[in-house]
């Protein structure tokens, strides 16, 4: 008996060329690694012209102080990291935000930097006025209900 027969041998043939064909395109690196003692830094999270946490403009400072401070985050879009932005801007109540005029909220959204966008699509501003004024039955019929504080 032949070990390989002669009418099978192009079958044989092909098969290998696919097992070689599927196994390079299976096994072959996907991405080129390189090494370097940089950081790493993603297209998706850098940020542009994002200056470092400045004091915050004259004018916006209330007398509150952090401890007697309103709490952000009970406003809808604003989490822990943003209200501390905005404390570390010098915005420490309700009134504080409420008071911003265009030009100060435009200012203050460039330095937010991944939050950028977010005071103006949340109405951050808005909300802080109903707060402010103590009309909850306005935020809500507004933004629905207050988070839990």
């Amino acid at each position: 008996m032949d070990l390989l027969n002669p009418d099978y041998l192009p079958f044989v043939i092909v098969a290998v060329l696919i097992g070689v064909i599927l196994g390079f395109l299976l096994f072959r690196p996907r991405q080129k690694v390189r090494l370097s003692d940089e950081t790493p830094l993603r297209p998706h999270v850098a940020s542009r012209n994002v200056s470092p946490l400045a004091p915050p403009p004259a004018g916006t400072v209330s007398a509150a102080t952090p401890a007697d401070a309103d709490d952000f985050q009970r406003m809808k879009g604003v989490g822990p990291k943003l209200a501390q932005l905005l404390h570390a801007h010098g915005l420490h109540s309700f009134a504080d935000v409420a008071e911003l005029d265009d030009a100060q909220l435009a200012s203050l959204d460039e330095k937010l930097g991944t939050f950028r966008g977010r005071l103006q699509r949340d109405r951050v501003r808005d909300q802080a006025r109903f707060l402010a004024s103590g009309d909850v039955d306005g935020f809500r019929e507004q933004f629905g209900n207050l988070r839990p504080s």
